[in-house]
């Protein structure tokens, strides 16, 4: 199986009625083919966009997973609203074999491949969370931690985990085979004790790093 790791995407905001065709080409200059995508946060903090175009990659990808970062929880309207019409708005996409999937405490199994991923919010908890998770970075970063500790809890053995901190900044050890972190405008490949910490910024320039390079046979 070959998955593309992809985050801090910041989609464009382009004419409305053109969207469709405009995020196609998005998608042909920054992604590559692959049987899964992996975002580790950062599509947009606009509704319109960040549906459209998730729809846009479960019409091109067999399997879609993301996690919110920064930019999506910025958002034009509130966060639990939004959530609510991401779902229905997925619906047209029932008949389809993908329906792309938020890694938020969740585990699931792509073939004989475990992934999860988190960034700390989940319906299920009291969305005042987020009300203070600016400016109270240490009070965040225990939150993530807990929210981490569910998913071990549920699967001690992670394949690929995503998320949009980097685990050493939230002095986490990294157990997984390949974790994916999403904040920092960068692209980084770092091997450590046999795992890999990837980080792929789309919009990095003049780096040493390819699209070609955050394409991976798990």
């Amino acid at each position: 199986m070959e998955c593309f790791f992809i985050n801090n995407i910041d989609v464009p905001y382009n004419d409305r009625k053109r969207k469709a065709e405009l995020y196609d080409r998005f998608i042909d200059e920054y992604f590559l083919p692959a049987d899964m995508v992996c975002i580790a946060g950062g599509i947009s903090e606009f509704l319109d966009i960040e549906i459209t175009f998730l729809i846009r990659l479960a019409q091109r990808y067999p399997n879609v997973y993301y996690v919110y970062g920064g930019s999506d929880l910025k958002s034009d309207i509130p966060l639990d609203f939004k959530f609510e019409r991401i779902s229905k708005g997925f619906g047209a996409l029932q008949k389809n074999k993908c329906i792309p999937k938020r890694l938020d405490g969740h585990v699931f199994n792509v073939e004989d491949i475990t992934l999860a991923g988190f960034m700390g919010f989940d319906m299920r908890e009291d969305i005042s969370q987020w009300n203070w998770w600016t400016d109270s970075k240490d009070e965040y970063m225990s939150f993530e931690k807990e929210r981490y500790e569910k998913i071990i809890n549920k699967s001690p053995v992670v394949d690929v985990m995503i998320s949009y901190y980097n685990p050493t900044s939230m002095d986490i050890i990294n157990n997984s085979k390949i974790w994916h972190y999403g904040c920092g405008n960068t692209q980084e490949i770092q091997e450590s004790d046999g795992r890999l910490l990837i980080t792929n910024s789309c919009h990095v320039k003049n780096s040493k790093y390819s699209k070609h390079d955050f394409l991976f046979k798990l």
